[in-house]
């Protein structure tokens, strides 16, 4: 299995490198076909670090302006829910 993923990071990366017109299929689609749930967690992964650092970025601009910004704290909550149940499913499954 160690060479299916090395070869399908080497696959990702040529086909990645095309303009998108270019690109005989999406390489997003590619990594979850190859990696299946280990591409799921770690999708899910980084969308929380997207959301922690989307978080500080909000929460530094309220302190700076002494306001909150309803519309972006909506956002963040229904982000912060989706990762949630998208990371709860995962522990249903193991």
């Amino acid at each position: 299995m160690a060479g299916d993923l090395v070869l399908g990071a080497a696959i990702a990366t040529v086909i990645d490198r095309r303009p998108k017109d270019r690109r005989p299929f999406a390489v997003q689609a590619f990594a979850e076909r190859l990696l299946g749930e280990v591409w799921k967690r770690i999708h899910t992964k980084l969308e929380g670090v997207q959301l922690a650092y989307k978080t500080a970025v909000a929460t530094d601009r309220e302190f700076v302006r002494g306001k909150a910004d309803g519309i972006t704290n909506l956002s963040l909550a229904l982000s912060r829910q989706a990762i949630e149940e998208a990371a709860g499913d995962e522990g249903d499954e193991a």
